[in-house]
Order: C-alpha cells, then structure tokens, then sequence
C-alpha cells in the first residue's frame, strides 16, 4: 500500500516523558525507537529521551503553485506545533525531521543520546511545571487547538508574534546546556519581541520615582513641557519598554508560585521590576560589552530565580548587577508565562 500523499509525519524528541495522544485536526502520539531501549524510563535520569510523532494533513493542490507534495515542504508546519507545545507544557522539545513526506518515506535524525546534567531543571524533568497546571498529557492540547488549526494558514500580526518570541523560547532551552550564554540571550530577545507593541506612557509605566518626578516638574517648573518630553525619551526607551511590557503580562496567578525556596532569591511584585530591568542590563554587557558568565548561567542551582552565585573575580558593579538579575530559570519563567498569556487574546 502507498504512503497517503497528503500526509506529513515528524518526529519530536524531548528529555520529558509525557502520555496520552491528541487526535482532531491532526495527531500527536508515541514513536517507539527499540534499538535504545534503555533510555525509556518512568524515573527521571541523564539518558532519558523520549520520541513522538506529530501527523498532518496537507492535501495536494491545497497552493494552486505547486502540483505535487515534497520533502521539507512542510517542515516548518511540524516545527511551529512543536512550539508550540514547548511553550503549553514549558518542557524542551527538539524536531527530529519528517519520517514521511506525501508519497516519500524518510529517515528522520535521530541523534546520540548524550547524558544530560540538567535533567531535573525544571523544562528538563518528568514532573509539570507547578506555575501552570498542565499535566504532561497530550490531551492537554486541546487548550490551545484554536492556534493550533493556524498552523500553515495566514495569520495576523500578534500570531507571528507568537511564534517568532516562542522560536528563541525553545531555541534556548535547547541550549540551555551548552550554550547558557547564548540561551540567555535568547530569553531577552524573546522578551524584546513580545513588548515590541507594547505602548509605554505615563498611564503604563510602572515606576513610583518616573512617576512623582514627572509630577513634580510639571507642577514646579516653569519649562515642564520640554523638560518632560526630554524626560520621556529617556524613560521610554527599550529597557523600560522590555521590563514594563513583560510585567503587564504578570498577574496575581504568576506571583503565587516560586521556584525559590529561598524568599531573598525569589521573583514577587516588589522587585520584579527592578530584576527585568537588571536582566535588560546583564543581556546588553555580555552582547556589547563581552561580559562572559558561562557556567553561572547553567550552575546547578534550583532554589533561585535571581542570581545567587557569582563569579570569583566579579567586580563590584558586576557583583551587583547579578545580584539584581533574574537568573534563567526566573527568565524563562517570565516569558514562558508571557507567552502563554499572548496565547490566550490570539
């Protein structure tokens, strides 16, 4: 029997274990790899990798341009629902390529399983993440199948939105074990883009001392208008745009949870400003200024969500940058989070 040439399947892989399927306008489910059987596991451990297939339809003739389906075609269709499961669950996923294409049949990659040392972070483990309560089942998807059907179809501004912030959200995951620096990166590049619309002014701004000090000249200077407006260049900048955008995604529900078990290292309403500030500041040294963190990024320390180890050598004002900084783990919690917020108004 022939392969049916309008479907595409791809293969996913990821160091989670999840169960159940989701089948409606496409199917997500198992894909069993025998040869490494001992990778499996229903304990967390440094091997553990799991596979799955996601299934789609994509009927001949449905682009009037092209008369036959081909390998690759439709990759980016596969990796879009990907992340967008990277993004529900906050687990990391990687795209192992297409196993059939239409009438083709292909071999998908699968790499050497590594040991990995982050296997209990959090978007590493086998357990859900405690901020949001979305068990690690397939049928969970049924929460946002309304993006899901947009997959391959034109969309608005606020979906490409969507899926170019969520492509550097699974991208640092990804390299979160190699490559902290750059994962770090990612994360703010992330957060750039979703406040990208965000419009700041007076009423949106969040900062106590703009605020009072804006008062204060237009009701004690002569000059107020010009001084304000030169004021304002300054305040709406991209730093301000960043924290402020990304703490409008924030509510009462993302404060109730932490990471931390330590109240000192933990994001809540009072410093998470003054953190995604710091964390705008730490990203532009290591862009412009060659500023390396490597391992401090990735040290393995679960009980934080700012900084709480520092370099040896760091200077005072590196020392008190960090310690203002959101570390990866409360990054990748604020834009995971805001992410998922975008979800639901798109």
């Amino acid at each position: 029997m022939k392969p049916d040439k309008n479907i595409y399947r791809f293969v996913i892989s990821t160091p989670s274990r999840f169960v159940g399927e989701y089948s409606k306008k496409i199917f997500i489910g198992h894909f069993w790899d025998f040869e490494n059987t001992t990778q499996y596991s229903v304990t967390e451990n440094p091997y553990s990798k799991n596979y799955y297939v996601i299934s789609i339809n994509r009927p001949v003739g449905r682009n009037p341009r092209i008369t036959t389906n081909l390998p690759n075609m439709y990759n980016v269709d596969g990796n879009e629902i990907m992340l967008i499961m990277a993004v529900l669950y906050g687990k990391t996923f990687f795209f192992n390529g297409e196993i059939q294409a239409g009438e083709f049949l292909t071999k998908p990659f699968i790499d050497i399983n590594r040991p990995l040392n982050s296997y209990k972070w959090h978007f590493n483990s086998h357990k859900k993440r405690i901020d949001t309560n979305f068990n690690l089942n397939f049928a969970e998807l049924t929460n946002v199948e309304h993006i899901i059907n947009k997959v391959g179809k034109s969309r608005p501004k606020y979906h490409t939105t969507f899926f170019n912030a969520s492509n550097l959200y699974s991208r640092a995951l990804q390299n979160f074990e190699h490559h902290p620096d750059l994962a770090f990166i990612d994360l703010v590049s992330a957060g750039e883009i979703l406040t990208a619309n965000f419009k700041i002014n007076e009423k949106t701004i969040q900062d106590i001392e703009l605020e009072n000090l804006f008062k204060r000249i237009r009701n004690n200077c002569k000059s107020a208008s010009e001084i304000l407006e030169l004021l304002k260049l300054k305040a709406y900048n991209i730093r301000n745009k960043f924290s402020n955008g990304l703490f409008n995604f924030l509510d009462d529900n993302f404060f109730k949870y932490t990471y931390s078990g330590n109240k000192d290292w933990a994001i809540n309403k009072e410093n998470i400003l003054i953190c995604l500030k710091a964390t705008y500041d730490l990203r532009s040294q290591i862009v412009h200024s060659g500023m390396a963190l490597g391992k401090i990024i990735n040290v393995n320390n679960l009980d934080s969500e700012i900084f709480s180890v520092f370099p040896a050598e760091a200077s005072k004002e590196k020392f008190k940058l960090l310690s203002k900084s959101l570390n990866f783990l409360g990054l990748e919690r604020v834009i995971r989070y805001s992410l998922l917020k975008l979800i639901k108004v798109i």
